[in-house]
């Protein structure tokens, strides 16, 4: 039992420190599980473009929980670049959600991420991503959306790379929720 509390205690000092670098690992990711929409069309997902809080990285997450202030920029370097991994991520809930894109996509999803940030607080992950969905260059259909995944539903030994995933796949689980998106997908990028 001490051995445990001591693990915990000692992993909380590296993440409140800032100072923590991380390495991003696929393998160690947590797939959302949901029902899958069964979406029937072609996109292509760009790397998305990421605005982090002022002074910090491309390599780094909020560590505050909240939005950022002048009073809460502590970032967790990831030692990846942010877009690259919500990239990666969005790949992998488009897939999970049956969305295919082939050599010839007729739509690409592209966007912006506000946010990214875990709260040593309690742990949840938050996300706030503008999506818009293009095909022949006009925009079809924009959402910007905010999704915080309540680390509470699982054990501590979740991951902050799992916690992300979630926040990111959880985020896009709100996008492919709506009727009007799946429709656009479904007609007009076949």
């Amino acid at each position: 039992m001490k051995i445990k509390l001591a693990t915990i205690v000692l992993g909380s000092i590296v993440f409140l420190s800032g100072c923590s670098k991380m390495q991003y690992n696929q393998d160690e990711i947590r797939i959302m599980k949901s029902n899958s929409f069964g979406i029937k069309g072609n996109i292509k997902i760009n790397e998305f473009e990421y605005l982090p809080p002022k002074g910090l990285s491309q390599r780094e997450i909020s560590s505050s929980g909240n939005l950022p202030s002048a009073f809460t920029n502590m970032g967790i370097d990831i030692n990846t670049r942010v877009s690259e991994i919500v990239k990666a991520e969005l790949e992998r809930a488009k897939n999970e959600y049956l969305i295919t894109s082939n050599k010839n996509p007729r739509c690409q999803l592209n966007g912006v991420v506000y946010y990214l940030g875990w709260s040593s607080w309690d742990g949840d992950t938050e996300s706030i991503i503008s999506y818009s969905l293009e095909k022949d260059g006009i925009t079809k259909y924009k959402k910007k959306l905010e999704y915080t995944w309540n680390r509470s539903f699982v054990d501590f030994k979740t991951s902050l790379f799992q916690s992300i995933s979630s926040s990111i796949h959880g985020n896009f689980f709100e996008l492919t929720d709506n009727a009007k998106f799946r429709k656009i997908i479904s007609e007009e990028c076949k």
